[in-house]
Formats: C-alpha cells, structure tokens, sequence
C-alpha cells in the first residue's frame, strides 16, 4: 500500500498487493482487460446490507472495488478506470465515465453516480501506479450529509502496520481463480469482510496473509483494509508467481 499525501486534485498511497490471495487474471482477449476482470473476498462474512455505507465502501462498475475519501472522491485501483495491456505491458483506454455505487438498507436505497473526472498517476508500470482517485459527478449523501464525510489516511510508518490485524471489505468474488482450468471464480458483486493479518511490507507493499481460507479475489481490486479507522492503501492485481492456494495441485 502507498502511503498518501495531497496534491493539488489527489492523493498518492501505498498500493496494496495481496500475493497470497490475488489470482491470475484469465483475459477475454490479449488485452487482459483488468479492470472488467478485476480482483470479493474468499471465505468472508456478509455485512448487513448498508452497514458499511458510513464506512465509504462502494462498488464501480467495471467490477471493481473503491472507498470513498470524500462525499465526492472515491479511491480505487488504476486499472479498475483504465485498461492494462498486460502483454504489451503499457496502460491502454479509460472506462470513463465508470458509475459508482454506495449500497443503502435497501436497494432502492442505493446512490448510483456517475463519474465526471479521473485523476491517475503519470506512470508506466503496473503495480507502482495502480491507482487513481474518481471524483463523482455529485456528491453521496452519508448520515443525511453530502459535504461532511472525510476517511483518514494512515500515517504511520509502513513497518508499524506488520502483525497489525485489518479490516478489508470488497464486492469480489467468492470462488478462486485457476490458472490451470482457465477459470476465473465466481461471485463478485456481494459485499464481504475480513479481518487479516498483515504480514510483510517492504518498497511501499504490503503483504496480508491468507487467514482461515480468508483472502482477497477478483472483484476487490480498488478496495482497501482499514486500520483503526484509517485507510491504509489499496488493493492492486498481481503479476505472480503463483501457488497452490488450497492444495488441489492448481496454481492460482
């Protein structure tokens, strides 16, 4: 996870790499498309519905995961609003204009809003740019306010948060991804949470260790895990090696 500070439109942050739990994206072209094929968790708990809206959990459109850092500013991952050629390796089309969505106690309840900017990194790589801020075309009303919302950003020290037990919540999938079946899991669209473990962090990455089959999946990308009520960076996609999640003789 990237550590965040102010700029003038967005923030930077520490990108969030889940190695044990993302999986290979099997593409439906050679563009490997990330961002319509992105990263809910496996094995997690099932909020009640709405009752992470406080919390600035949203879904986007292209499948993907985002937490709100203002009533109208939304964090995600950069290949959940632009597309990843993975084998030419560059940044290809943006989604925009993408459609964010914060789930209400019902589904009539729910904020649907469009985007009207991105902001992205000026970057090359994957996983040292994988992030992007969407500023939505009108703000989301959150405890009968629509200018009051602000989630904090973690500050501490990136080695403060190894052992450290987080709390992540994502629309992705509950089924893994295999590599060798060509398959690539199912589920996403359910709001799911975990508390995890982080296990490592090194160069700006932060490792979370797969807890009781609990791990991030497709669907999560953009997502983040929330230490004491902060935000601590964001779920990114990951380009390998691969393992053999759950000892079937696959790697995922």
């Amino acid at each position: 996870m990237k550590k965040p500070r102010y700029g003038n439109h967005f923030m930077f942050f520490l990108t969030l790499l889940l190695p044990t739990g993302c999986t290979d994206q099997i593409g439906e072209s050679e563009s490997w498309n990330l961002g319509r094929l992105t990263e809910p968790i496996i094995a997690g708990a099932t909020p009640v519905r709405g009752s992470l809206a406080d919390m600035g959990v949203v879904r986007i459109s292209t499948r993907c995961t985002g937490t709100l850092l203002s009533n109208r500013h939304v964090l995600t991952a950069r290949h959940c609003v632009r597309n990843w050629n993975r084998h030419g390796v560059t940044w290809g089309a943006s989604f925009a204009p993408v459609t964010v969505t914060l789930e209400g106690d019902t589904a009539a309840d729910d904020q649907a809003v469009a985007s009207s900017d991105i902001f992205e990194p000026n970057t090359t790589s994957l996983n040292s740019g994988d992030y992007a801020v969407i500023e939505l075309s009108a703000p989301m009303e959150i405890n009968d306010a629509t200018d009051e919302f602000f989630n904090p950003i973690y500050n501490g020290g990136d080695a403060s948060l190894v052992s450290a037990t987080v709390f992540c919540a994502g629309y992705g999938n509950d089924t893994e991804a295999d590599q060798v079946a060509g398959t690539l899991g199912s589920g996403f669209g359910t709001l799911r949470t975990a508390n995890l473990t982080v296990g490592a962090a090194s160069l700006g990455t932060l490792t979370i260790n797969r807890t009781a089959g609990q791990i991030g999946a497709p669907g999560d990308s953009g997502s983040t895990c929330f230490f004491g009520g902060q935000v601590t960076g964001v779920q990114s996609t990951c380009s390998g090696p691969w393992w053999d999640q759950n000892g079937d003789g696959d790697l995922q």
